[in-house]
C-alpha cells in the first residue's frame, strides 16, 4: 500500500496512505497509531523524519552549500547550528505558578555529543542511500552519494566495534548484530544489504556503480568518536555535570553558561530575549509558534486582524495557491505579523514602547516613574528578508 509521510506538498505534516480498489482511489489521513502498529512503524517514521530533516537543513542553509560538499559532517554541523538553538526557548515542562519571566528564560540544554547525532543518521544510513539512488533523477540527491557510501561503510564498522564492547550504536529499531558479521563492505555486500528495502541485488549493484562513476575525491576519515572508540591508555576528557532546566529548580543559577550568554544580546535591559531572533517556520509547516506564549500564526488561515497589517498585493498572493513559505512576500508578511505580536503582547505589555531611532534599529523606551532617569534598550534591526 502506497503511503506518504513528510513528503507531499499539499499535506507536508500528515501521514497519508492510499488504496485503489475496483478502480476507486481513496486517500486516508492517519491521525494516530495503535501501540503495536507504532512499534512496528518506528523505522518508517524515523527514516522519513531524517529525510525531512536533511531537506530542512538544505533549505535553511545560509551558505547554500553545493551537493558535493554535503556529507555527514556537514549535516551534523548544520544540525547544531540550525536545530539545536531552537530548544533554548522551547519549554517542555513549565510551572504555571512560577515567577513572571522564569518561563521566558533560555533553557539549560543537556550536552549532546556529536556521536549521538551521527548515530541517528548511521541507524538509517543505508535506507537514506537507497532512497536517493533508487532513481537516477538529479532532484532525488540530497547529499554527495560517494561520501555517503563511505559513511555507510564507517557506520557499519563502528557499530560492529561498539557491539564488541557491549554498546548498541548506529542500529535501527529491532536490528541485531550478527555474531559472524565481518567488516567486508564492498559494492556487492552493500547491494545485498540494500535489497532488503526492495528490488534485486543486481538492480542495486547497477545503481551503486552508476553513483560511483563520478570522479572520486579524497575524503578525510572522521576522527573516532569517544563514545565508540578510545585510543589505548587514553583518558576521556572530564565533562562538567549537564542538566536540563525543565527538571531543575527555578532558583538554579544560570550565569555560568558562558556559551549561552555569548549568543543572547547583553543589551536587552528587560526586553524578552526571543524578540531579538528572526522568526522561522519549520520545514514542511505553515504555522509560526511564539516562543514566549501560546500565540500562533497560521499562514493558511490568517486572522482578519493580521490581514489588516499586510499590503493588498501580499494578501492577494497569500489568498492564492502558488506561494511557498520561503518566498520573499510571504517572509515579509510573516515578519510584519510577528513584529506586531511582539510589540503588543511582549513589549508594550511589559512597559516598553518602540520609537523610531535616528540610528539603525529601533529604540525601546521603558515606562518608569517620571522622577527616575529614562532607560532604553536598542533592538538591532532584523533583516528585511527572513532567512
Amino acid at each position: 500500500m502506497l503511503s506518504h509521510y513528510l513528503t507531499t506538498d499539499n499535506d507536508p505534516e500528515k501521514l497519508l496512505i492510499y488504496s485503489n480498489t475496483q478502480n476507486i482511489k481513496r486517500t486516508y489521513w492517519v491521525q494516530s497509531l495503535h501501540v503495536s502498529t507504532f512499534r512496528q512503524s518506528r523505522n518508517f517514521l524515523d527514516r522519513y523524519r531524517l529525510r525531512a530533516l536533511i531537506v530542512e537543513l538544505i533549505e535553511t542553509d545560509p551558505d547554500e552549500t553545493t551537493l558535493e560538499e554535503r556529507n555527514i559532517d556537514w549535516l551534523i554541523r548544520r544540525y547544531f547550528a540550525e536545530i539545536r538553538p531552537r530548544d533554548q526557548d522551547r519549554r517542555i515542562i513549565a510551572d504555571p505558578e512560577s515567577e513572571p519571566g522564569i518561563d521566558e528564560e533560555p533553557r539549560h540544554l543537556r550536552h549532546i555529543p556529536h556521536a549521538e547525532i551521527r548515530g541517528y543518521f548511521a541507524a538509517q544510513a543505508e535506507w537514506l542511500l537507497a532512497n536517493q539512488i533508487a532513481s537516477n533523477g538529479p532532484n532525488t540527491k540530497l547529499v554527495d552519494i560517494p561520501q555517503w557510501m563511505a559513511f555507510c561503510r564507517e557506520a557499519r564498522k563502528d557499530s560492529l566495534e561498539a557491539n564488541l564492547h557491549g554498546v548498541n550504536w548506529g542500529l535501527s529499531h529491532g536490528q541485531k548484530i550478527d555474531s559472524k558479521a565481518t567488516n567486508a563492505y564492498d559494492i556487492a555486500t552493500l547491494a545485498t544489504r540494500l535489497s532488503k528495502f526492495g528490488q534485486t541485488v543486481t538492480f542495486w549493484k547497477q545503481q551503486l556503480k552508476n553513483a560511483s562513476q563520478r570522479k572520486k575525491r579524497s575524503v578525510k576519515r572522521k576522527q573516532p568518536s569517544p563514545e565508540i572508540e578510545l585510543l589505548p591508555n587514553s583518558t576521556p576528557p572530564v565533562v562538567p555535570f549537564q542538566y536540563d532546566s525543565d527538571f531543575s529548580d527555578a532558583s538554579t543559577p544560570n550565569a555560568s553558561d558562558t556559551e549561552l550568554e555569548s549568543k543572547v544580546p547583553t543589551h536587552w535591559n528587560g526586553a524578552p530575549h526571543f524578540c531579538f531572533r528572526v522568526p522561522r517556520i519549520p520545514n514542511g509547516g505553515f504555522t509560526w509558534r511564539c516562543p514566549g506564549c501560546s500565540h500562533t500564526i497560521d499562514l493558511l488561515n490568517i486572522s482578519p486582524q493580521n490581514l489588516g497589517l499586510l499590503p493588498n498585493e501580499t494578501v492577494r498572493i497569500l489568498s492564492g495557491k502558488s506561494w511557498r513559505v520561503h518566498d520573499d512576500p510571504v517572509q515579509d508578511a510573516l515578519f510584519l505579523m510577528v513584529s506586531h505580536h511582539y510589540k503588543i503582547d511582549h513589549l508594550n505589555a511589559n512597559g516598553m514602547e518602540i520609537q523610531p531611532s535616528k540610528k539603525q534599529g529601533v529604540e525601546v523606551k521603558m515606562e518608569e516613574d517620571v522622577m527616575q532617569p529614562r532607560r532604553s534598550v536598542r533592538i538591532p534591526k532584523i533583516p528585511h528578508r527572513l532567512a
